[in-house]
């Protein structure tokens, strides 16, 4: 039996943290005293933080970031940071970026399509014909591609000046409130808002241009951005769940499906910005979705660099950004112990070793500044991701104790006090792998039962569940 699985009761675990018994009020005198959660909750921009979460200053989130030492990125081949020894790309002859892609693209990726391949001639549940069918159709307008047609400034709309008003207009916290309430009505869980600041563009594509024009211009090959566009609405993407825990089976469509959700959302809220007779511009060119959701106040980083929230643990897939003219109030980063409690915790590493064999994730102690390779961002103090390494098996993901955030009640409780105090942690996470949670499904009885389940009361149906 996997060091992940086996079973001990809730009360148990109430006696290990002291909440049980004559233990009760020695807890009482150093833990934080809880509330209902929503009972003190204040609201931002329609937007209820449980009580426990608290607010920090703009461009100040819980993963320190030095913005002198950060320098422009550009993503993708030939990319990294480019200045001084982090100059080197994925074209370099460096031996640890030829030695991480190698093992990725040589190694890795053929072992899982090997499996795939083999499983499928078999015939084995999760691996069958319709699960495939299944995950390409969760893949299509993946990253937009299919949408090709949509130009960088968006479909034509009726403005409210072509329907001879003027434009909406409000403060810019109702502006929030307006963009929140319409982006939720979308399906988007939750939209954080970052004014383009010099450190902000820094984290643009160093080949970005801005300047002091009036409107963007469809038909510009530079797409050149309005200084006056300095608004970003970061749009909070999630994935499925349970389809995070399946793997290498097919029927793990969490990415792709994530990825495919995002186009459609954002083309929304597109035409809704540009309605209200403003511009809105698909100018997701930050290299760092992840970091630019922490800093509006999405989620925290997590040790596997992947954004993780309070409410839905590291099963968050994308924060792509889309400018505007519109004012709007910025929103700031959250606390909610998250990035504390990964230096405790290490499941995620754990877990990808005991599958994989070799891990991208940093089992260090504490988050440095000092990176693996071009694929790290300089200037950001974290647990660094060695990328060249990564299958994108989602493991990492679902077994990241804030990830299994509704199986037992006790986890209102943890998360109050992990936000608040971080001397519990330890025990926290020995008790998570106590507990033996479905981290990931290593048998076909759950992929085979997915084509015979009820279909009004299974939760899988339900991207959000």
């Amino acid at each position: 039996m996997s060091k992940f699985h086996s079973t001990v009761t809730r009360r148990d675990f109430m006696k290990g943290l002291g909440l049980a018994g004559a233990g009760l009020g020695a807890a009482a005198a150093t833990a934080p005293v809880f509330h209902d959660l929503d009972a003190v909750s204040s609201a931002n921009g329609g937007y209820k933080e449980p009580w426990y979460v608290t607010e920090r200053e703009l461009e100040n989130p819980t993963t320190e970031v030095d913005w002198q030492m950060m320098v422009p990125w550009e993503r993708g081949p030939g990319g990294g940071n480019l200045q001084g020894r982090y100059s080197i790309g994925y074209g370099s002859d460096d031996p640890t970026i030829i030695a991480g892609s190698k093992y990725n693209n040589e190694v890795k990726i053929p072992a899982y399509q090997a499996i795939q391949a083999d499983n499928l001639k078999a015939n084995v549940p999760g691996y069958q014909v319709q699960d495939f069918a299944l995950n390409q159709a969760a893949g299509f307008l993946s990253f937009g591609r299919g949408l090709e047609s949509i130009g960088w400034t968006g479909t034509r709309v009726t403005t409210a000046q072509d329907r001879e008003v003027p434009k909406w207009t409000g403060t810019p916290e109702e502006a929030l409130r307006v963009i929140r309430a319409a982006g939720h009505f979308f399906g988007i869980e939750k939209i954080g808002v970052i004014e383009v600041t010099s450190n902000i563009k820094k984290m643009w594509s160093p080949s970005q241009q801005w300047a002091d024009i009036d409107q963007a211009d469809p038909d510009d090959s530079s797409r050149t951005i309005p200084n006056k566009a300095r608004w970003g609405l970061v749009l909070m993407i999630r994935q499925p769940l349970e389809a995070t825990k399946k793997g290498p089976s097919p029927q793990n469509m969490a990415s792709s499906y994530g990825y495919m959700y995002y186009p459609i959302l954002k083309q929304r809220m597109m035409r809704f910005v540009k309605a209200l007779g403003y511009q809105c511009l698909d100018r997701d060119v930050n290299s760092s979705n992840v970091g630019t959701g922490a800093l509006v106040g999405n989620g925290e980083v997590s040790r596997i660099s992947h954004l993780f929230h309070h409410g839905w643990g590291t099963a968050m897939r994308y924060n792509p950004t889309i400018l505007t003219d519109l004012p709007l109030a910025p929103t700031k980063p959250i606390d909610f112990g998250g990035n504390r409690f990964c230096e405790t915790c290490k499941i995620c590493g754990e877990v990808c070793l005991d599958i994989n064999g070799l891990s991208p994730i940093s089992m260090a102690d504490k988050p440095t500044y000092e990176i693996t390779g071009p694929w790290n961002r300089v200037g950001v103090k974290s647990f660094q991701f060695t990328w060249p390494f990564d299958y994108f098996c989602t493991y990492c993901q679902s077994s990241c104790p804030w990830t299994n955030h509704g199986i037992a009640g006790i986890h209102a409780i943890i998360k109050a006090t992990a936000a608040t105090t971080g001397i519990f942690n330890a025990f926290f996470t020995n008790m998570e792998s106590v507990f033996g949670y479905d981290y990931y499904w290593d048998n076909t009885d759950r992929l085979g039962a997915f084509w015979t389940r009820d279909l009004k009361n299974d939760p899988f149906d339900v991207i959000w569940k």
